[in-house]
């Protein structure tokens, strides 16, 4: 993008606070933001949440997004059951699509995610049981394929809003977003 995306406007406020409004807007406890590069710019925005979010440091992110995962890993409390994880540059996702994965989650206990139209979206949540999944991603790698193609360890959880699987990663996707139609943003 040549800047730092997350700090772009969207319907008149940073990318990044429209996900961290949705995720303060549930019951999640604790949340992390995991920062690189330009951190110091996203840490004054968090900031402004106060205790509500911790901010953890991932010195090696030029290494890839598998580096941050297992940054906000490395944290986690010891009993954590499970982790939610949703990309900086996914803004649309409404609290209840949230709420309604963690209820899943605490039902099926098993990796959830919310499938919109057969694609796979965002966020994501792992029970602890598979957190060695994540341990294993290298560099840019994902979990799509192992995501999509084993129905014994995962549970989409259908939903008809396109928010979750629009992710902002070009100035392309950035000139687009103002046709999303999800109700969160309007």
């Amino acid at each position: 993008m040549g800047k730092n995306k997350l700090l772009l406007p969207v319907k008149g406020k940073a990318m990044l606070h429209w996900v961290l409004d949705a995720l303060v807007a549930t019951p999640l406890s604790p949340i992390f933001v995991v920062v690189g590069w330009e951190k110091e710019l996203i840490q004054s925005r968090c900031s402004q949440y106060g205790d509500v979010i911790s901010v953890v440091e991932n010195p090696f992110y030029r290494k890839g997004r598998s580096s941050s995962i297992q940054a906000g890993l490395a944290v986690l409390p010891p009993d954590a059951r499970g982790v939610l994880i949703m990309p900086g540059d996914v803004p649309f996702i409404a609290p209840s699509l949230i709420k309604t994965l963690i209820s899943v989650f605490w039902k099926k206990h098993a990796i959830i995610f919310p499938l919109v139209d057969s694609k796979k979206g965002h966020p994501i949540i792992f029970p602890s049981e598979a957190f060695f999944l994540l341990w294993e991603l290298k560099g840019e790698d994902t979990l799509n394929d192992y995501l999509l193609h084993h129905p014994e360890t995962t549970h989409p959880v259908p939903w008809d809003e396109e928010g979750p699987i629009i992710d902002i990663d070009t100035p392309e996707d950035y000139r687009n977003y103002h046709s999303v139609s999800h109700p969160k943003i309007q």
